[in-house]
């Protein structure tokens, strides 16, 4: 419903949001519509017209004068302060992109924001970077930090859930980040997802083609004469459509190899390490003859299945054939045949899609391709 207060709209409070953050961004607009020193109408009018508590209403003041939007002048009322309008127009000025990622100590991530800062300062942008640490509800919290600072894009790189919380839970948070960046897209907040796509948002996306992944890195092995390929992946099925496990099937059928669902292994990605080692050596520990080569697509994977042979008393590629993922330059594993992505190229592409001038921009959707780079681990060099 809409009301008027001295001839300015507001909305009534309502949905999913807490109701003294709905009043903030309400006063918000009315505000930016309002000139420096002009007073805002008393609590208790606002209250009345808003139909939400006095309690509530000072609350989003209170917040608003913390930010600068408002002055408070003792007996006096509540004034518009029009010292934060000339920072908003300086900051929609300089572009400000906001860039949400899981965690920039991990060294996917960091690749994709180095791209981000480069693309941005080469086009003359600026950005504000907040780590969500793995946190979903951390990650709600910073779009929504983002969006009210006036930012001129979004880029989102999300993270998973915790698998520790309850499905109900999960499924809460994903609820609720769908409908945080529709609201968005609402108020015409231009925003890029990197890394995942979610069809049922629609958004642009900028990721690897992590089918390429799988099929490459699985027809590699046929080619050089494997069959009992086992592949070890991530357990997100909500995201198997755009997998590498579907690369994975698909080169299988294209070589007219059945597939063995037993040697498909799904693992949570979050600290994947020790499991994926630990199922590895269980596996050929059992049966030394169950697989002949292993493939994944994820880092933290492809150092459990290199540790996982050693504990079993192997190695690659004498008794098995390793593809892995990307090194990122690591010493320790940067000699093994691997998938490289197209991490840096990610960033640099998300923020030139973000502000692309034609309006198609924000329905595109970019594929980067991945590559196949040999190393030690899959036995090609020393068929040569």
């Amino acid at each position: 419903m809409e009301v008027e207060i001295a001839g300015k709209t507001y909305f009534e409070a309502k949905g999913p949001e807490l109701v003294h953050v709905q009043v903030v961004k309400h006063l918000k607009k009315t505000i930016a519509q309002m000139k420096h020193g002009q007073q805002l109408p008393p609590e208790r009018e606002l209250s009345e017209v808003l139909k939400v508590a006095r309690s509530t209403i000072r609350r989003a003041i209170d917040n608003l004068e913390e930010e600068g939007y408002l002055i408070r002048h003792e007996r006096r009322g509540t004034f518009v302060n029009n010292v934060f309008h000339v920072g908003a127009e300086k900051s929609l000025q300089t572009k400000v992109v906001g860039l949400v990622v899981p965690d920039i100590e991990i060294a996917y991530h960091a690749r994709i924001l180095k791209g981000v800062e480069e693309e941005a300062l080469r086009s003359g942008h600026e950005v504000i970077v907040c780590n969500s640490l793995l946190d979903k509800e951390r990650e709600l919290d910073a779009i929504g930090r983002l969006a009210n600072r006036g930012i001129g894009g979004l880029l989102v790189l999300p993270c998973l859930p915790d698998i520790s919380l309850s499905q109900e839970k999960r499924q809460e948070l994903a609820d609720k980040f769908d409908l945080t960046l529709k609201n968005l897209q609402a108020e015409g907040v231009r925003v890029v997802m990197l890394d995942k796509y979610f069809p049922n948002l629609g958004l642009p996306t900028v990721m690897t083609n992590k089918v390429q992944m799988g099929y490459l890195a699985t027809e590699h092995l046929i080619m050089l004469g494997h069959q009992k390929i086992c592949y070890v992946s991530d357990d997100n099925l909500s995201m198997e459509a755009q997998s590498a496990v579907v690369g994975y099937k698909r080169a299988l059928v294209d070589y007219n190899i059945p597939f063995d669902e037993s040697l498909l292994v799904r693992l949570p990605v979050f600290d994947s390490l020790k499991p994926t080692r630990s199922i590895i050596k269980r596996m050929l520990t059992a049966n030394p003859r169950a697989f002949t080569a292993v493939a994944t697509s994820h880092f933290s994977m492809t150092c459990g299945i290199l540790q996982g042979l050693e504990d079993a008393g192997l190695n690659a590629p004498d008794d098995i054939a390793v593809v892995g993922s990307d090194t990122f330059n690591n010493p320790s594993i940067d000699h093994i045949t691997h998938i490289e992505r197209s991490v840096h190229q990610i960033g640099c592409e998300a923020v030139k899609l973000l502000f692309a001038n034609e309006a198609e921009s924000m329905k595109k959707h970019i594929l980067l391709p991945a590559k196949l780079v040999i190393g030690d681990t899959c036995g090609a060099n020393r068929k040569k």
